[in-house]
This record gives structure tokens, sequence and C-alpha cells, in this order.
């Protein structure tokens, strides 16, 4: 089946190479215009590739990684399947939901990626691991083998950190896709907001151990992030803490306490922020009114929602929109 290539690297520090086709049956014509994962070098050693364009058949894309750099990759609009094969044979496969994002540094590893059909919007950062050691001199523990390597440590040891993203980081990609600039401006905008997603995974990861997620058995967290992502997928209709604890299967004092030390706040802390983050995305790039946001993010009614927009960003919402009509 005709495939397309790209290959990410800079230099001797990494090289990532991704094939990608179309997954259904030799019969079935190729459209013209496959996907394009557009890639945008930002500073020796930092790149980005972007995809937001639909393929009506799925997709399939095999990646082979040499020598690896530390990578952060999200898909906004579709579930995804990842295989990965590593250096010693071991095979791990992954289920990603749209709207989760991950870190991972994985030495000598390939495998492939699939998507099943429609508009793929997607976003990978790739930085050197020199290049962010460099930068980032404090790492959380889940980030600890990367330090090992700073003596050229020859064991390789791979990094893979899933999340859900919360509406700041979505709201971080679209600023991303919808770049309206060019040139020198379009790749200085591009490389703070790729710097500004790494900060961001950074912080998520350091208030697990700041909060001492450690306490904390592995199913408990994987139970509060599944709590997690069912808030940020039903935001203007939120189970109450009672029904989502029992969805996942955890007591309501140890999954307010789980938001504590993976999110920084109790569930209803959480959940407020995202609804909040939401509502700036609405203001600012749609012109539905502000009882239909308010609607749209939870808030029975636009007088509660303009209240609770205020006692958290310290302005109404209305200037918010005044400010978007002045741009």
């Amino acid at each position: 089946m005709p495939s397309q290539k790209i290959t990410c690297h800079h230099s001797d520090m990494y090289q990532v190479t991704r094939s990608y086709s179309l997954s259904r049956t030799r019969q079935q014509p190729i459209p013209q215009g496959l996907p394009a994962f557009e890639t945008i070098p930002l500073r020796p050693g930092l790149e980005m590739t972007i995809c937001n364009k639909s393929h009506p058949r799925g997709l399939k894309i095999d990646f082979d990684i040499e020598k690896s750099p530390v990578s952060l990759s999200y898909n906004l609009s579709l579930p995804m399947r990842t295989t990965m094969v590593h250096e010693n044979g071991r095979k791990t496969m992954v289920e990603r939901r749209a709207g989760d994002g991950f870190m991972a540094y994985l030495p000598n590893t390939r495998g492939t990626n699939e998507a099943p059909s429609g508009l793929l919007t997607s976003l990978s950062i790739y930085i050197a691991r020199p290049v962010f050691c460099e930068l980032f001199t404090q790492l959380p523990d889940g980030l600890k083998k990367l330090e090992a390597s700073r003596s050229k440590d020859p064991v390789a040891r791979p990094v893979y950190h899933k999340s859900a993203m919360d509406w700041n980081v979505r709201f971080i990609i679209r600023q991303i896709v919808q770049c309206p600039y060019q040139g020198d401006t379009r790749r200085v905008f591009l490389e703070a907001k790729a710097l500004e997603l790494i900060a961001h995974k950074l912080d998520e990861m350091g208030r697990m151990d700041l909060g001492g997620a450690s306490q904390l058995s592995r199913g408990d967290l994987d139970r509060a992030r599944e709590a997690y992502h069912i808030l940020l997928n039903r935001i203007e209709c939120p189970p109450s803490l009672q029904d989502l604890s029992v969805m996942v299967g955890m007591n309501r004092n140890k999954l307010n306490n789980g938001f504590k030390k993976l999110y920084g706040g109790t569930v209803f802390k959480v959940l407020r922020d995202a609804r909040l983050s939401k509502a700036v995305s609405l203001l600012q790039d749609t012109d539905s009114s502000l009882s239909e946001i308010a609607l749209s993010v939870g808030y029975s009614d636009q007088a509660n929602f303009s209240n609770a927009f205020r006692r958290h960003f310290g302005h109404t919402p209305k200037l918010v929109r005044m400010e978007r009509a002045r741009i």
C-alpha cells in the first residue's frame, strides 16, 4: 500500500521515522493528499509536528525510533492504539483515547499507531535529551530515569507517562494548530507554546511527587485518572461525587485525596477550574451567548456562571468577550 514518510531528527541527537498509510484494502483508491504531518524546526534539538486533516478510511502509522528524543504527543480528536516493540523484544500495547497525551523516552523502539476514520488532530513535540536535561535540571520522580543519562549512562531507560489533557492544555494546542503568524514570528510563538506544554507536563508530574502520590496504589491512581477523564468528558452534566466514586470503584475520601495528589485540588475544585477554563475558550472562540456558554459548562443560569467566573479570574466573562471584539 502506498505510504508517506516523515523523519524528525537533529544531527546525531535523535531520529524518529514515521511511515503512514490508509489502513483499508488495496482495492480502495487512495485519495489525493494523505494527511500531512507538518514538521517545524523550532531551535537546535527541538521540533514539532502537527496534523489537522481528515482521513476517511483509517490511518496506520509505523514508527522507528533510533536515538530517542524526549517526546510529548497529544491526540485531540480520535482514539489511537499504539503497539511498541522494545529493544529487548518486549511488546507493549497502549490505548489512547481522544483527549489523552503522553510524555515518553523510548530508545530503540519501533511500533505502530492506528486510528479510525475521521479528522485527526494531533501534535508531537521532540526535544533532544541533552537539551531537555539542560532546560529542566530538577526533574519529578517519574523522569528520574532521564537524569541517570546525564552522565552518558550507556543503559537506556525508557519512560512513558500518559494522562488526560485538561482544558488548559487543550487551549494551548488549539493556539498552536490555529497559529495566525508566519515566518520567524510563527517559529518563536510555537517554540514558546511547545515549552509551555513541556512545563505543564512537568508541573503535573511534580504535583504527584509533592502530594505524595506514591502513597496511593497504582490501582488507586488509575481510578483517579479515570474519574478525571470522566469529568472532562461530562463537564456540562457531571456525575455527583458519590456517583463518580461508584463509577470508578473508589470511596469518596480516597478519590478526593487522589485528585489532590494528582491534580492539586478536590474533585469539586478540579471540575470548577475545568468548567471555567472551557468557558474562556468558548468566549474567545465562539459567538455563543453568555447564557449558552453557562449551560454548556454546567451552570444552571448566567448569573451563577458570571459570579463564579469573576471570583476565579477577577473579571467578568463580558470583559473577555469585549477584549476579543477589539482584536
